[in-house]
């Protein structure tokens, strides 16, 4: 695993990366995920392995099983990196394990969805987790235990805290929400951005999403500015600015294109036309192709 400095400023990419994570035993990583400082980072692999780095030294720190024989597909640091806490899930016995890289050893197992976890979010000593059994699960991540389960009759691929009163959110207008009210915004199947309050349980504002054949499969909070970005199935990233009203569209990143059969040039303009074996067929900036 390679980490790469894009720098400020320059227009050519580098051409090698500054730092290199080695030590994954020849299989292949299956999710990573730095902590809140960006002084760790920790990767999975396909063998159910989850290693830890510190990142500015690109020393090896940890080595943790991450149970089961399945591939780990989430991880999740704790964001108070006092506790050192990482929590992970693979796709076999729907269980998430968390872990003390104080003694690197496990210290929790959170047994309560009936199928795959597809997202972990942590606030305080708050975790809430969701999957694609149509419901998101609420635990009290120090005792361990249950609190309460919220039926959102969707399976679900991911989920997002909007946490702190500067956040601006779809459903409560210019209403202010406290402190303690925690909203959260999933995604998944139904091709629909849903933000939920996590006090009572409700569904407070749903937005769908333009799609064809794909759906939404990951929602991550972008901290620097009032904006989510969402990750389709066909790998292209939507980037939305968060309001009051709605969530805006703002910008559209395009992924994979499959293998391409045809490039035009729309005459005049800096656009391409792109024929693919998929459904759409796409018009592209040529600074993009």
């Amino acid at each position: 695993v390679d980490q790469w400095n894009l720098g400020e400023g320059s227009p050519d990419p580098p051409s090698r990366p500054n730092r290199s994570f080695k030590g994954h035993y020849n299989s292949p990583p299956s999710q990573m995920i730095f902590d809140s400082s960006s002084t760790l980072v920790a990767i999975a692999f396909s063998s159910a392995l989850i290693k830890v780095w510190d990142a500015r030294r690109s020393q090896w720190t940890h080595s943790l099983r991450g149970g089961g024989l399945g591939v780990v597909r989430v991880l999740k640091f704790h964001p108070d990196t006092k506790r050192a806490l990482l929590f992970a899930a693979n796709h076999t016995d729907c269980v998430i394990r968390g872990y003390n890289l104080k003694s690197s050893r496990c210290v929790l197992q959170l047994s309560g969805h009936g199928s795959p976890v597809t997202g972990i979010e942590l606030i305080d000593s708050t975790l809430i987790s969701c999957g694609r059994d149509q419901v998101v699960n609420v635990w009290d991540a120090e005792k361990g235990t249950l609190s309460r389960t919220i039926p959102v009759f969707e399976r679900l691929e991911g989920i997002a805290t909007l946490s702190g009163n500067e956040v601006a959110c779809p459903g409560l207008g210019e209403k202010k929400r406290s402190r303690d009210n925690v909203l959260f915004v999933t995604v998944g199947h139904k091709r629909v951005l849903k933000v939920w309050q996590l006090e009572d349980g409700k569904c407070v504002y749903s937005q769908s999403v333009q799609l064809k054949d794909s759906f939404l499969s990951q929602i991550i909070l972008l901290p620097s500015s009032s904006q989510v970005a969402t990750i389709t199935s066909d790998h292209h990233v939507l980037i939305w600015d968060l309001s009051p009203e709605s969530f805006q569209l703002r910008k559209r990143f395009v992924g994979y294109s499959d293998e391409i059969l045809d490039v035009k040039s729309l005459g005049s303009s800096k656009d391409v036309v792109v024929a693919s074996n998929s459904a759409d067929v796409k018009i592209q900036p040529i600074g993009s192709v």
